[in-house]
């Protein structure tokens, strides 16, 4: 996240760029760059998709797009858009995991008084990010981070424009590179390991699971919202069975909007887990 103990303004600046393009009756192109302080503004694509419209219902959507996992995804760099300076870290932050490169199949139906969005997604990911923590390289390292066969089911159902819920469901292949070069290295220094003490201390194409669900009530004056998250990891060196929720709720008076956010992150270490990060 680029936060330390000095003042700093720089760690949750950004600027973007997006864009939208029709090239035919039924296509459009859409593309976005986000430079961030705590890359030194850097810009990163961070949207590149192309949408086919097959009717007023089904909408294909082809390249690089963000991970739809939680209720603020679509805008979450638009931080007008919603209350807080930024989102609760203990659901939003992914480690790298912010966007994906695939189809997105998307059905949008009235049901009555209720809006339903469904979207079904199929890609995979190779990124590059920075240990800040220590957590499998010294701090500052670049690591690298691959993700295939992620799948993704996520269902938004809205009432009356003031009452939300959504559902979420999602599997993934991990592969991080330092988990391996570092099991490579104990391996040479303790050569009885067997095979299932081996798997443990790498990362490569575990699968990863993630469940959603988030609840929105918008009364105009008042108003909350809570997302609830469980994820997991088979055969992980870390952590691998964590459950992350948050709570806030608030209300406007004239310009002003006051809130209160409390969030809560389980993180319990398994039999098998292999390391644990105290940074």
């Amino acid at each position: 996240m680029g936060y330390d103990d000095q003042a700093d303004f720089q760690s949750d600046s950004l600027y973007g760029i997006q864009f939208r393009s029709d090239l035919a009756e039924k296509l459009s192109a859409t593309g976005q760059l986000v430079g961030r302080g705590d890359k030194d503004y850097k810009a990163d694509i961070t949207w590149a998709y192309f949408t086919y419209q097959f009717t007023n219902d089904w909408a294909l959507k082809v390249g690089r797009q963000r991970v739809p996992y939680f209720l603020y995804s679509d805008y979450l760099d638009v931080a007008y858009a919603y209350t807080w300076i930024t989102p609760p870290d203990s659901n939003y932050e992914l480690g790298g995991f912010d966007n994906i490169d695939g189809a997105n199949l998307e059905y949008v139906k009235l049901l009555g008084n209720w809006t339903s969005r469904l979207n079904m997604v199929y890609g995979s990911s190779d990124t590059d990010v920075t240990d800040n923590t220590g957590t499998v390289a010294t701090t500052g390292t670049s690591i690298s981070l691959s993700a295939e066969n992620f799948w993704d089911v996520t269902w938004n159902l809205n009432y009356n424009d003031w009452f939300t819920v959504q559902l979420n469901y999602s599997s993934i292949d991990v592969t991080i590179s330092a988990f391996n070069d570092l099991a490579d290295g104990i391996e040479q220094f303790i050569p009885f390991l067997t095979a299932e003490q081996n798997d443990y201390l790498r990362m490569d194409e575990d699968t990863s699971s993630y469940a959603g669900l988030a609840l929105s009530a918008d009364f105009g004056s008042w108003f909350a919202v809570t997302e609830y998250v469980k994820s997991e990891i088979e055969n992980a060196p870390i952590r691998s069975d964590n459950t992350n929720w948050y709570v806030m709720g608030g209300f406007r008076l004239d310009k002003w909007t006051f809130a209160l956010t409390y969030s809560e992150i389980d993180a319990p270490n398994s039999p098998d887990t292999v390391y644990e990060n105290t940074g």
